[in-house]
């Protein structure tokens, strides 16, 4: 649309019509002002003239003034008369001076000052010695007598230097009253002209920008038409592209009545656009907002908001949006309809406040497809639960005849190999391979799940990369070298150590290691570790086959190898680099390859040096005290405290040594559990919540090692679990398949320890094995009956509660997963009775420890103190019964 009036022309017209009349005026004050400041000049020539004229009567007053005492003087011998001519001979030459100041402007003027002075200091030195010789001579000597004397011819002659100075300043006086004069006159005549010529002006200049205006209106009268006619077009335009919309569309005023109501819109709330135009909107448009809102249970008391969307929108000029809110539209006859909404405000280009725009949309459809939705994620939910259950399930359920075929055929191998029958127990040895074969299968396909399903967790700790690669080594070395092989490792002995999950790097680099074995024959795997930055790279490098990059675009991947040939050639489930690759990326790292046919492959896994959890930050090494050694042996009654807050190891190292007792303190978990082993002290408190290595970590790593697993430990802890420990707490837990090995060094403390309590017989050491699984029951006991214990078992949880009460065991060998009742419940009901919490027990388990069993499983703890809330005697009092225990039980 075109504007009504050129608004570049109107503006300039506007500035003429300004911008004239302003200079007109300046231009008007600055003549004036410099014909005043004219006047004001001549004026001041005028005073200053005066002036002159006045001192030069002074200075002649004084000359003469002198001249008349100096004769009075010399006819009387007065000495009155001295006093006018000492003040005349004083004051005459500061006038002469003045008078010479303010005539420099005129030589001429200033050479007659001059003049004067001179004949004045002529007269002054004369009428001295005169009057100095009168004071010498007696009265009564005639005036004749200095007569010669009196100096009047140069008083003369000064005096006509005063005339025509005089005269000559006179002159001025009149002529620059003349100057004065005629400005004035200049003054007023230019003021009048200039004005006469300015009134002209400025009306010939109105009477130009009138004109013109009046042009540009008249025209604009006829474009005021022409756009009416336009916008009435417009209207109906955008009445029809608003009918078009899929949305309904709400406009109001600044005052919030209804301006535009759209075909949409008026389907939506039963009104007609006519019926409603410059009504208030909160009449036509009610909207409820609320997250249980039910629409078939609105009815006309429900809650409407305050202050209504509009009322918000024009209160503040801020858009609202309830496209994520449940909103339901009220409609004329009171049903309602869910919506989406959105407002704004609608300003001019100076963001001035105008109005409001409403649009909306019907969502009952959207709305229905979401409840859809929200079903099916719940299905899926619970589908997810259901795997995670059947994992658990399947974890047990398959792990649990291994551990009883693996077990039997390595208890039947050494039978075998004892009687001499090297065939049975060649064959024997191939089941118990076949076993662990199969167990690792197992694992990798649990693993697998665990990772898809987010349930893998990380247990991190310090520990020797040498030492790492080495085991791993000559954990491969037997793959490694069925085809001929050889294996290398390149890894500096001073690497140091790495902060991570040793159980999932060794998996990892074994997983690479057998992978290059598997596709190498007669050449070089190695294994080769450097430390790059904030890295570790695991380099395997093998000679084998190699692999081009379409085969490498699916190396990574579940249950996937190069080709069909190669797993009907070399075997495999292509789950280890699958595993490996996740557990790297997990860890904050990745895998990746370097390959091509017939050159063979390098992968390398790379690490960080600190692997952390996440949120979590990793302390620095602590220092540990070098004092402390196997070689210098501490004092029998020595505490080990380990907390990470140094106000509380200096308080308990305060009062401990005070009571008698050699503390030696850690920082954290990692520095503790080396000071446990190393110095073996009779008693340990343990804070819960440290850095790196918590509380609950320190107790599983103490309870796992056979050197510190007797070893009395006092928890402390902002959290009161007191009942949890004595009820939920296990002397330490195993998992299935049982390593003999292991089994063996944490029962032997127990049972040399039940048979010194006993009549110094080892077999009075009862067992009790709580399992559900016959076959591993029978394995187990066997086992143990081989080891001289005395065997009880029990089915479940319930039986063994009742073995239990009927004869009380040295030790419990407790299952996690039983029917009726499982080993949680059990453990639960065996620390209720004050008799039976000293009972070590031992988890074998075939489920996945989470952190929330290990938190449950915490019952390596003697005493579980809360922090806050014990007393300094409390604590010293359990520390002596603990330690007096301990004596007993080593005795």
């Amino acid at each position: 649309m075109r504007p009504l009036i050129n608004e570049t022309r109107f503006n300039q017209l506007l500035s003429r019509a300004a911008v004239l009349p302003l200079s007109l005026m300046i231009l008007l004050a600055g003549l004036l002002v410099w014909q005043i400041m004219s006047l004001l000049r001549a004026f001041e020539w005028v005073q200053h003239t005066n002036q002159v004229v006045a001192q030069a009567y002074i200075a002649e007053k004084f000359l003469l003034d002198s001249e008349t005492a100096k004769r009075g003087y010399l006819l009387s011998g007065n000495r009155d008369y001295l006093q006018a001519y000492e003040d005349g001979r004083r004051l005459a030459p500061e006038n002469l001076s003045t008078l010479e100041g303010l005539v420099q402007d005129n030589p001429p003027q200033v050479e007659r000052v001059r003049k004067m002075r001179q004949l004045w200091q002529k007269w002054q030195d004369l009428s001295d010695g005169t009057v100095a010789l009168r004071a010498s001579l007696p009265d009564g000597i005639t005036p004749e007598a200095f007569e010669a004397q009196t100096g009047k011819p140069l008083m003369d002659e000064m005096r006509a230097q005063f005339t025509p100075f005089v005269a000559t300043e006179k002159q001025l006086v009149a002529a620059r009253y003349r100057t004065t004069k005629n400005t004035a006159y200049g003054v007023i005549v230019t003021s009048l002209l200039a004005a006469l010529g300015g009134g002209l002006l400025l009306a010939l200049s109105a009477r130009y920008h009138l004109t013109a205006l009046s042009n540009d209106y008249s025209n604009a009268s006829t474009l005021i038409r022409d756009q009416a006619q336009e916008m009435k077009s417009r209207e109906a335009w955008l009445q029809t592209v608003l009918g078009s919309l899929g949305e309904g569309v709400l406009a109001t005023n600044n005052k919030g009545a209804i301006t535009l109501l759209n075909r949409q819109a008026e389907q939506l709330i039963g009104w007609k656009q006519s019926d409603v135009i410059g009504r208030d909107v909160d009449e036509i448009f009610r909207l409820i907002i609320g997250s249980d809102l039910k629409i078939a249970a609105m009815t006309a008391e429900a809650n409407l908001p305050s202050e209504s969307l509009v009322g918000q929108i024009l209160r503040d000029g801020r858009a609202r949006d309830y496209n994520g809110t449940d909103a339901v539209l009220v409609r004329r006859d009171g049903a309602g309809t869910p919506i989406s909404v959105f407002g704004a405000p609608i300003q001019t280009k100076t963001e001035l406040l105008v109005g409001a725009v409403v649009a909306f949309r019907d969502i009952t459809e959207r709305k229905a497809a979401e409840t859809e939705l929200l079903r099916a994620k719940e299905d899926a939910e619970i589908a997810s639960r259901t795997k995670s259950q059947f994992l658990a399930n399947m974890s047990h359920e398959l792990r649990t005849p291994l551990n009883a075929i693996i077990g039997y055929s390595e208890m039947l191998q050494e039978d075998a190999e004892a009687d001499g029958q090297e065939d049975a127990a060649s064959d024997l040895l191939k089941i118990k391979s076949a076993g662990k074969h199969l167990l690792a299968l197992i694992n990798d396909i649990l693993d697998l799940s665990k990772i898809e399903a987010g349930k893998m967790e990380l247990y991190l700790e310090d520990f020797d990369l040498a030492e790492m690669a080495n085991e791993v080594a000559g954990l491969a070395q037997t793959l490694v070298s069925k085809r001929n092989n050889t294996l290398l490792v390149e890894c500096d002995e001073k690497i140091g150590p790495m902060h991570g999950d040793l159980t999932k790097i060794r998996q990892s680099l074994f997983n690479l290691l057998s992978n290059a074995a598997k596709f190498t024959e007669n050449g070089t795997v190695t294994l080769r570790i450097l430390h790059r930055g904030e890295n570790i790279l695991f380099h395997v490098v093998d000679t084998g086959i190699g692999m081009n990059e379409e085969q490498q675009g699916r190396l990574f991947e579940a249950f996937s190898q190069a080709d069909a040939s190669t797993t009907r050639k070399y075997g495999g489930t292509g789950l280890g680099l699958a595993i490996t690759r996740r557990f790297a990326r997990m860890m904050g790292g990745d895998v990746t390859l370097q390959s091509a046919p017939g050159e063979g492959s390098t992968f390398t896994l790379s690490l960080p040096v600190t692997i952390r959890q996440l949120a979590e930050i990793t302390p620095d090494a602590p220092a540990v005290d070098q004092n402390i050694s196997v070689a210098n042996p501490l004092p029998p009654e020595t505490v080990l405290v380990i907390d990470d807050d140094p106000s509380t190891r200096d308080l308990m190292n305060r009062f401990l040594t005070r009571e008698g007792y050699h503390v030696v303190l850690a920082t954290n978990g990692e520095e503790g559990v080396r000071l446990a082993r190393a110095i073996h002290p009779l008693i340990i408190t343990c804070d819960v919540m440290m850095p790196g290595m918590d509380g609950w970590q320190v107790l599983q790593t103490l309870k796992s090692d056979a050197e510190t697993l007797q070893i009395p430990v006092i928890m402390l802890t902002m959290v009161d679990k007191e009942n949890v420990g004595y009820a939920l707490g296990a002397a330490d837990y195993l998992s299935k398949p049982i390593d003999r090995t292991r089994l063996s060094a944490a029962l032997e403390k127990y049972r040399l320890q039940c048979g010194d309590a006993g009549s110094g017989n080892q077999e009075t050491c009862r067992v009790l094995i709580v399992e559900d699984d016959e076959a591993t029951r029978d394995m187990m006991s066997s086992l143990l009956a081989r080891e001289g214990w005395v065997v009880q078992v029990a089915r479940n949880g319930r039986a063994a509660i009742e073995r239990v009460m009927e004869e009380r065991p040295h030790i419990i060998l407790l299952d996690l997963m039983m029917p009726e009742m499982d080993g949680f419940e059990f453990a639960y009901h065996l620390r209720q009775r004050e008799e039976w919490r000293t009972i070590p027990v031992i988890v074998l388990t075939a489920k996945d420890i989470t952190e929330t069993d290990k938190l449950r499983l915490n019952g390596y703890v003697q005493r579980i103190l809360q922090k806050g809330t014990w007393s300094r005697d409390a604590l010293l009092s359990d520390v002596r019964t603990l330690i007096e225990a301990s004596r007993k039980a080593g005795k």
